[in-house]
């Protein structure tokens, strides 16, 4: 099974998205982890920009069959990315500019799509 994830569209259109010849479904940001395992990012300022760690008080596990693919940073309308492979810490440091309207997303392979806005 392949994921295909497309930040935004350009024109509203009808229709069904299609990728590799299969309809598309439509990714719903989650916000509340009632889970033991911590999916929502936890976003701190420092001196060079923003510090991200997926899970404020536990780290999300980064196991070979559960692990957090990507940290996103939004910073008004610019988009910050950071690939994670098994192994890695679940965490992200973007030395970017503040700005004054922040938010971070996370893609975990079992879990799927979560936000900090």
């Amino acid at each position: 099974m392949s994921i295909c994830i497309l930040p935004f569209t350009v024109h509203e259109a009808k229709g069904t998205l299609v990728c590799c010849g299969q309809p598309m479904t439509l990714l719903e940001e989650k916000t509340a982890d009632t889970s033991e395992e911590k999916h929502v990012p936890f976003i701190q300022e420092i001196d060079e920009g923003y510090h991200v760690k997926i899970g404020e008080n536990a780290l999300h596990p980064m196991e070979e069959n559960h692990y957090i693919e990507w940290i996103e940073l939004i910073v008004d309308e610019m988009v910050y990315k950071k690939y994670l492979n098994p192994g890695d810490k679940p965490e992200a440091l973007f030395k970017v500019p503040r700005g004054e309207k922040v938010s971070a997303r996370e893609y975990c392979n079992v879990h799927g799509l979560w936000v900090n806005k």
